[in-house]
């Protein structure tokens, strides 16, 4: 069975423990107080409608700032 390290705790930074204010090995197993780094990613809430309108507002002012630098070019390319 491998055990958690120091380097995998969100309270380990720069070779240090940030709870106990010391230094450790970053290899030797954590403490008690270990707490991953990563979080397990929780189950997604859908989308809010608005949230979504937004996505979607934004995705299309991207898309006419694009055409409108394919214009130019175009334009440029015409003389």
């Amino acid at each position: 069975m491998t055990y958690p390290t120091h380097r995998e705790c969100a309270n380990f930074r720069d070779g240090r423990c940030l709870l106990l204010g010391i230094e450790v090995d970053p290899n030797s197993p954590a403490c008690p107080n270990f707490t991953p780094r990563i979080q397990t990613p929780r189950a997604a809430a859908p989308p809010s409608p608005s949230l979504e309108l937004w996505r979607i507002r934004m995705e299309l002012e991207d898309i006419s700032r694009r055409i409108g630098l394919l214009e130019m070019r175009l334009r440029r390319l015409g003389r």
